[in-house]
């Protein structure tokens, strides 16, 4: 039977490509313990994890974060939605996979080792994931597991609409009809023919717009991504897409952003609110992790987020601490700007005074 605190620990299979060509599995994204890095003979591993209790564990910290400060529905909550009280323990219902580097992007938050452009931009090349190796990982995915009982494949990148890998995937799923897909997606590419074609094929698609700005803001935290022509293909794919195909956007508060949450959400509710079925577009409030984490704020900053938002709002409850010290972060990020020829001060001027150091 399913791990009864988070069925993604019996259930869920994430499969990710290492900087070394290898292929690693997690239970999901926001597992922040150990990976089977053989998922060829992996019994041991998900025996380790049917025992792991998610309510308590610090390995599943991230879930109880966003459970606590209500600031959005945890992997862990989402497990039981698509994996039933009847599975099988092992079986895999809900797969991740992310296979490919290759991304147009250099989000702030990211870097080389899930961007291409991150690479090319710190060492002037790209290490590349040989189409053999791909193929060799999905060969190897797919002898592995049973994806016969899968409700839910995601496809996370790089940025997934540059390669092909999901297709070869796709096109072994035996019945599509039954199987509901996921896209995180920056938003700059527009779907070919091909892939729409064989999204008709599935019970639902659902395309997730990474958007943690508007404007100005949006460019500077998806460098080199152009907020024009990103909300033209959202506008477009939301118009024109296939009934089957749905949308969500991811907001990715970081501590440059949280403040301005406004603005986005001013945006959404008057653009992107509804699809044109007239059923509502739903959003995601998720905060960075690594240095742009925006759990720990100066005192500054904390009082201007505490004047501008009432105290039981996300923004506010995203916060724990006001003892940032910003002198890691602004090392960061001037050497970001020089790089890019970019000055954060002009882009986020209400808060610049926050990280004097």
């Amino acid at each position: 039977m399913p791990n009864q605190t988070c069925r993604f620990l019996s259930n869920g299979y994430k499969f990710q490509i290492t900087d070394n060509n290898k292929l690693r599995l997690m239970p999901c994204c926001k597992w922040l313990g150990a990976a089977e890095e053989n998922p060829q003979n992996f019994q041991q591993y998900r025996t380790m994890l049917s025992q792991v209790d998610a309510l308590t564990d610090k390995r599943c910290m991230d879930c109880a974060y966003q459970e606590e400060k209500k600031l959005r529905t945890s992997w862990r909550q989402m497990s039981f939605g698509y994996v039933p009280h009847d599975a099988v323990a092992n079986e895999a219902y809900y797969l991740e996979i992310q296979l490919d580097r290759t991304c147009n992007g250099g989000c702030i938050m990211c870097g080389p080792w899930l961007s291409t452009f991150w690479q090319k931009e710190l060492y002037n090349k790209v290490t590349p994931i040989k189409k053999t190796s791909r193929e060799n990982h999905i060969n190897l995915i797919m002898s592995s597991i049973d994806v016969s009982h899968a409700k839910q494949i995601r496809f996370l990148g790089g940025e997934p609409l540059l390669s092909n890998g999901d297709l070869q995937i796709l096109s072994l799923v035996n019945t599509p009809e039954l199987v509901d897909l996921v896209y995180t997606t920056n938003g700059s590419i527009y779907p070919s023919d091909m892939r729409i074609d064989l999204w008709k094929k599935f019970q639902s698609v659902r395309i997730n717009f990474s958007v943690d700005g508007i404007g100005s803001k949006f460019n500077y935290i998806r460098y080199p991504l152009q907020w024009n022509i990103v909300i033209e293909n959202m506008y477009k794919m939301r118009d024109e897409l296939p009934d089957n195909i749905k949308f969500s956007i991811n907001h990715t508060v970081n501590i440059f952003n949280l403040f301005y949450f406004d603005e986005f959400d001013q945006w959404r509710s008057k653009n992107f609110l509804y699809d044109r079925a007239g059923k509502e577009i739903s959003y995601n409030f998720s905060p960075a992790s690594g240095i742009l984490n925006p759990q720990s704020v100066s005192r500054s900053l904390l009082a201007l987020l505490t004047e501008k938002y009432h105290e039981d709002s996300k923004v506010i409850n995203t916060v724990l601490s006001d003892s940032l010290d910003p002198q890691e972060l602004m090392a960061f990020i001037s050497q970001l700007d020089r790089r890019r020829k970019l000055d954060w001060r002009t882009v986020f001027p209400d808060i610049r005074h926050c990280f004097d150091v």
